[in-house]
């Protein structure tokens, strides 16, 4: 079963939805399925990628309204006849969906990895139209879900759910040995409380929050250190309203890391700000390492815990959280062992099977 995963280009396989791709890929069966990524542009990254590669488009933006890019897909899509065709993100849909549609390939999916705080009134208007020509919708989450039948008007039948996928194997909780190891790697102090967030620098995740909340945190634990992985358009703000708050010395932009885990085993606990997800494969990451987290109480983030959850937006709120969770070891560690259960939901067999059994049920439905 050939299965086409049109999304703009992959740069780096450490972001939210590519890292989903990729453990797409490898939890199919090889002898069953024959996965291939269409791209919209080149990818501007040095990668290697686990299956073979379609480019439609030569340019290094993408642009809707290029009628070339459109016409390449269409023609890549009559020669491979791909038995699925699922898109990611909003240019890949506008034209993977209308592409497959005039191929004559019928199963069309949308995955949706997010709850539209990016859309504009044009936005829902083109994106319900070519709802119409989608067989059904992808979600990773009950909140995704949730927000396509009560904004989009999709009916329920027509949406399923595949959550994220977490190697279990390759996170785990860090043993004293291994948390001072990893703290000797990144320099800091061994004794010090650790706070780590991982999210991209950008206004939907709302570190401008943690960075306030720090400040509360620094006059009380002036030897806190606060660890921000991620890159975007947000860095220099987020840079000047450090400095305004003389936290140089302990808030760090560490930028994007390709391995998370030195960082993970250094936390003593992990904070998620964001205004918006649908589910986010850092709080998956903080639960395998079987950290206590500190959540923006959003929907998605109250499916994957149920504490501890502070108002979006509260720098306060957060700050006396922080403070709380530090002050109390043994709930730390109670957070930490539920934290870890809670991860194994999201296992990679579990993942693999029910991936396996959806696009399998659609390419027979459609067949």
């Amino acid at each position: 079963m050939r299965l086409a995963l049109v999304i703009d280009s992959i740069d780096a396989w450490e972001t939210g939805t590519e890292q989903h791709i990729g453990r797409l890929i490898r939890a199919l069966n090889p002898s069953l399925f024959e996965p291939e990524l269409y791209f919209l542009r080149p990818s501007t990254g040095h990668l290697t990628f686990p299956c073979r590669v379609h480019l439609a488009g030569t340019r290094p933006v993408v642009k809707w309204y290029r009628p070339e890019t459109l016409i390449r897909l269409v023609r890549l899509f009559r020669e491979r006849r791909p038995h699925v065709v699922q898109t990611f993100f909003r240019d890949s849909t506008y034209y993977g969906i209308t592409a497959a549609r005039i191929a004559g390939i019928p199963a069309r999916v949308i995955s949706v990895r997010n709850t539209g705080y990016w859309m504009s009134a044009p936005d829902r208007v083109v994106s319900r139209i070519v709802g119409r020509w989608a067989a059904g919708y992808q979600c990773n989450s009950r909140a995704a879900s949730d927000w396509l039948q009560a904004t989009e008007r999709v009916p329920r039948d027509r949406i399923t759910i595949l959550h994220n996928a977490l190697d279990l194997k390759r996170i785990s909780p860090a043993t004293a040995a291994v948390r001072t190891a990893a703290r000797t790697e990144l320099g800091i102090p061994v004794d010090a409380p650790v706070v780590l967030s991982v999210a991209s620098l950008r206004p939907v995740k709302d570190l401008q929050t943690l960075i306030d909340a720090a400040a509360i945190v620094e006059t009380e634990l002036p030897a806190a250190q606060f660890l921000l992985l991620g890159d975007g358009p947000d860095r220099e703000r987020l840079a000047a309203q450090i400095r305004r708050h003389d936290l140089d010395d302990s808030v760090h932009l560490a930028g994007s890391q390709s391995d998370i885990r030195p960082y993970l085993a250094a936390a003593d606990l992990a904070v998620l700000t964001s205004k918006s997800e649908a589910s986010s494969n850092a709080v998956l990451e903080y639960l395998a390492a079987g950290l206590p987290a500190i959540l923006s109480d959003i929907p998605a983030n109250r499916e994957l815990v149920d504490e501890v959850l502070f108002p979006p937006g509260d720098a306060r709120q957060l700050g006396h959280q922080i403070l709380s969770l530090w002050r109390d070891p043994a709930r730390r560690s109670y957070l930490g062992r539920k934290n870890r259960q809670r991860a194994s939901q999201h296992n990679l067999e579990g993942f693999s099977k029910l991936a396996q059994d959806y696009y399998l049920g659609l390419a027979e439905a459609y067949s």
